[in-house]
């Protein structure tokens, strides 16, 4: 989401309120599974669900959730909503406005849906993609792509998609978060680890790779 909304390229995270829910899906999983164990009785500080929200230098809202422990349908939750529609990644959905301030009330349907995918597929899906799912079937294959890209970049002499400024801005929400919700949910705000360099940095474009020259015989 940071590199399609430019983090750090033309926009940068501002400040950030963060709220916990109680804990109780851990504890009751260890009465149950383990009520031998001396964990059963530990203390366990985080909530089942963490909300996040972050505001951007431009005025846009992030909103990140975190849950490793509730019963509920597999999502990747990753929904990007714009003045035009909005798209919604795992699983897949996507719906845009058809007449500006008609809105978009539902998803379009497998068809339609479908097609906009094939339109819009990132080059190196194109290119990779059958490639990834045959070699690694975890994630569909985008721990190949990623992977790939990265390994493409290093081999050509070419600064990675993300660097030390990427790390340090997303790495820092960890201690902050946690810093808003044991003070009641306080506005944090967010270091500007590029010194006002990101007012001026270019945006990534779409990344792309050579197969040939990632060793893949085409």
């Amino acid at each position: 989401m940071c590199l399609t909304l430019g983090i750090n390229r033309g926009d940068q995270f501002d400040y950030l309120v963060s709220l916990e829910s109680q804990q109780a899906n851990f504890k009751a999983y260890l009465k149950a599974a383990a009520p031998d164990s001396p964990r059963a009785h530990d203390d366990i500080q985080m909530g089942d669900m963490n909300t996040t929200l972050i505001k951007t230098a431009l005025g846009r809202s992030i909103m990140i959730q975190h849950d490793v422990s509730t019963p509920r349908p597999y999502s990747r939750i990753q929904f990007l909503s714009g003045t035009k529609g909005a798209i919604c990644d795992y699983p897949y959905r996507v719906g845009f406005e058809k007449e500006p301030g008609k809105g978009v009330h539902a998803w379009f349907d497998e068809k339609a849906a479908t097609e906009i995918r094939e339109k819009y597929a990132h080059p190196m899906f194109k290119k990779a993609g059958i490639l990834a799912k045959k070699a690694s079937a975890d994630h569909g294959g985008m721990d190949f792509l990623m992977d790939m890209r990265w390994v493409y970049c290093l081999r050509q002499g070419l600064p990675l998609d993300m660097d030390v400024y990427d790390l340090a801005a997303t790495g820092c929400l960890c201690e902050l978060t946690e810093k808003s919700v044991r003070n009641r949910s306080e506005t944090i705000s967010l270091p500007d680890f590029t010194r006002g360099a990101w007012k001026t940095a270019k945006p990534l474009g779409i990344m792309d790779i050579d197969l040939r020259k990632a060793g893949f015989d085409t």
